[in-house]
């Protein structure tokens, strides 16, 4: 069988590695669940699988039931279109 995706409109915030875009994803997933490395080239985040990093230019995704989760840029660009 196959299968679509249904239609649902995610948060999402594409890290840059700097302050300004640290604070816009800080901001989103809330203080207890994301962090930035001290090289700011990393995000560290609680998901609901565990702990896990992201990369400047990936996406940080707030899900339909506030869950955050990284994303790779070129995943995001395939999967998501902006409303």
């Amino acid at each position: 069988m196959k299968f679509k995706k249904r239609p649902i409109i995610i948060e999402a915030i594409q890290f840059k590695g700097n302050q300004k875009s640290f604070i816009a994803i800080y901001n989103m997933a809330g203080c207890e669940n994301v962090s930035i490395e001290k090289d700011l080239q990393h995000l560290r985040m609680e998901t609901l699988e565990g702990v896990m990093f992201a990369k400047v230019n990936d996406w940080i995704v707030k899900g339909i039931k506030d869950e955050i989760y990284p994303v790779k840029n070129n995943i995001f660009k395939l999967t998501y279109t902006p409303v």
